[in-house]
């Protein structure tokens, strides 16, 4: 899963082996994406390779970035964002990263009431311990692979396999992360605080997933587009 982009001056590699200890890369293949086009296509090589666990390239062409006979990853900004986020969650510290690839998770996770090969919504699941904590932190990675837009539950099957134990994550710590005006700061982090619902944390956006009722650890329901891709974030602090 060696996730690698590309730039005249830099080399960001992100993403270390696939599930079988092979290094696997994916080029872009010839794709009608140019500026201002609809970013799915290129999110979609994104989604795909945070499912699989292998790399996507940002450009099979020549050294000089100008394009190749595979086409090119034309929004690299979308996967700089995905490469800041999954360093902090220390997903390259392959020594203790755990991957539950979506197909032999279904028992522990599940989009809807529907297997993921009959559906054909798949989540893979990345977890690994806290840092300086007891218990466990994941990321949910969910793909659209069908030809509409879906918005169906996530339930955490088997939350002790994935977390070791519930979900601890509540509404108001993710809104204590979204950055106000100094003023505001003191009266904002104290309203955050006080909505104790639990939720899931959009890895992208911060936005909160709210567990559904009392259906124990299902979330949501969860929107991704068709053939685009959402990573959900959740923790077990003990």
């Amino acid at each position: 899963m060696d996730l690698v982009l590309r730039y005249p001056n830099s080399l960001y590699r992100a993403m270390a082996m696939n599930y079988a200890g092979v290094i696997v890369t994916m080029l872009p293949d010839k794709c009608p994406v140019g500026p201002g086009d609809d970013r799915r296509f290129d999110r979609q090589k994104l989604g795909l390779a945070m499912l699989h666990d292998f790399g996507v390239t940002r450009d099979a062409g020549s050294v000089q970035f100008r394009g190749g006979p595979q086409g090119r990853f034309q929004n690299a900004e979308e996967a700089v964002r995905l490469i800041n986020r999954l360093e902090k969650f220390g997903f390259f510290r392959d020594d203790d990263v755990e991957k539950l690839p979506f197909w032999r998770n279904d028992a522990l996770v599940r989009m809807g009431d529907k297997p993921g090969e009959e559906s054909k919504v798949r989540v893979t699941v990345y977890r690994r311990p806290l840092d300086g904590g007891k218990g466990y932190k994941a990321i949910f990675v969910i793909l659209n692979e069908t030809d509409g837009d879906i918005e169906t539950p996530l339930d955490l099957c088997d939350a002790k396999r994935i977390l070791g134990g519930a979900n601890t994550l509540r509404a108001g710590d993710i809104a204590a992360l979204k950055k106000v005006p100094e003023v505001l700061k003191a009266a904002w982090s104290t309203d955050a605080k006080a909505v104790a619902t639990p939720a899931l944390r959009d890895f992208e956006t911060d936005a909160p997933v709210l567990r559904a009722g009392d259906k124990g650890e299902r979330y949501g329901p969860v929107f991704v587009p068709y053939h685009d891709y959402r990573v959900l974030y959740a923790e077990c602090r003990q």
